[in-house]
């Protein structure tokens, strides 16, 4: 399907950083939230497999139905990242389910973004 399912997102040792349930981030103070991601982010620019990339990319997916979490990821270096890898040379079936999933990913975002920096 379209949508990532959280056992999916959280599955016990797909991410290379700790996980969070929709709930804790829900509640999680603004500096803790962007501490947080800051972990996702550095995760996603450094990982080699796409199987990694996609557990990020889904876990994200996952997270951004809490609406803080989507408007700090559109507003921040993720984006850029995000359309790096779109950009990327059409390779292996496994690039073109990242696209995918980066794709729906976007969508989500703005569908639960409220606030989005101009620049």
């Amino acid at each position: 399907g379209l949508v990532p399912s959280a056992a999916a997102a959280h599955a016990a040792g797909a991410l290379p950083f700790e996980a969070k349930t929709v709930a804790e981030l829900r509640c999680m103070p603004h500096d803790a939230l962007e501490t947080h991601l800051v972990h996702a982010y550095k995760a996603l620019v450094s990982v080699g497999s796409a199987g990694e990339i996609l557990a990020i990319v889904a876990y994200l997916h996952v997270s951004c139905e809490v609406t803080h979490v989507a408007n700090v990821i559109v507003n921040s270096s993720f984006i850029a990242v995000f359309i790096q890898i779109l950009r990327m040379p059409d390779a292996p079936s496994t690039h073109l389910a990242i696209r995918h999933r980066l794709l729906v990913l976007l969508g989500v975002l703005m569908r639960h973004a409220t606030y989005l920096v101009r620049e």
